[in-house]
């Protein structure tokens, strides 16, 4: 099928690093900053029903962090060095205030910015969060699903080394996508397979991967979603929405129970019968109503 296209644009960092990022929606709309999935990019809002985000009148800006795509890979990143990336780009688009959403390992990116910047952002909402891998329960840390992550979290060496093998094993399978997605669909939910047998979504979600993959450099980006965040959750005072499909098994819903538990201004809502993809793409509507939804108490500065 033919490819979507969607036009990149790029930032020069004050470092001289380059941050690649894509707009999708009404120009002149709310602001929602998307943080994409690991591995992930700015690709993913493709997924979404094409005309949606004009209809909503949304404008969502999703910039790809640094070693995916044409952003500049940046050595011995933290996790908490992302909130100053995505400060340099809201003021180059004079942005005061935006909405942000995480989706799946995104949501400790959106974390980060809302412990680090919250005068500057209005609400938060985590679909499908992955959290501390401490969340999982025995027979969730055996699945498939959250396996990367928790190799990912291994020290020493051994657990980085396998978790770049992993990635490296998805950037081999991009070159035959007819079997990767029969792998990936066997273990997963009905609402996803549904989801993802949608040609369109299968295409939008298949670039997204390739755009993660193209340096190589993805095991990076889970690696600091797996690890400690190094930021205090209880901390944030900022309303945060989480949404988590009950048969979500790439993600297990403790993620977002845990974190529910640890922040005090949240609102959790549990999805029957959604999976990891089937939640973004089919209920979005509802995720941008509640995100650009009037904030009826701020928090004391």
């Amino acid at each position: 099928s033919r490819e979507i296209t969607v036009p990149l644009k790029t930032l020069a960092l004050p470092d001289g690093r380059t941050l690649a990022y894509a707009e999708y929606g009404n120009p002149a709309g709310p602001p929602l900053i998307w943080c994409h999935s690991s591995p992930g990019s700015h690709r993913e809002p493709d997924m979404l029903d094409p005309t949606l985000l004009m209809r909503m009148g949304a404008r969502v800006i999703a910039p790809d962090r640094p070693g995916i795509g044409q952003s500049t890979a940046r050595a011995g990143r933290r996790l908490l060095d992302w909130p100053s990336d995505l400060a340099a780009l809201t003021a180059a688009l004079k942005l005061e205030q935006f909405a942000l959403l995480g989706w799946g390992g995104g949501a400790a990116y959106a974390l980060a910015c809302a412990w680090a910047m919250p005068h500057r952002i209005t609400q938060v909402g985590l679909v499908n969060a992955i959290g501390p891998l401490g969340a999982l329960s025995h027979a969730e840390r055996a699945r498939r699903g959250p396996r990367l992550y928790i190799w990912a979290a291994r020290r020493p060496l051994v657990g980085s080394l396998w978790a770049r093998f992993l990635l490296w094993q998805l950037r081999v399978r991009l070159r035959q996508p007819d079997q990767l997605m029969a792998w990936l669909l066997a273990d997963l939910s009905p609402a996803d397979q549904a989801a993802l047998n949608d040609p369109r979504t299968r295409q939008a979600w298949l670039h997204a991967q390739h755009v993660a993959c193209k340096q190589g450099r993805a095991a990076n980006d889970v690696i600091l979603v797996a690890r400690p965040w190094g930021l205090n959750l209880r901390a944030i005072q900022l309303p945060i929405h989480l949404w988590h499909g009950e048969a979500d098994r790439h993600a297990p819903p403790s993620f977002s129970g845990y974190l529910a538990e640890e922040l005090p201004n949240s609102y959790l809502h549990f999805v029957p019968d959604e999976g990891h993809v089937s939640l973004l793409v089919r209920h979005m509507p509802a995720l941008l109503q509640t995100l650009f939804a009037p904030r009826e108490l701020r928090p004391q500065s």
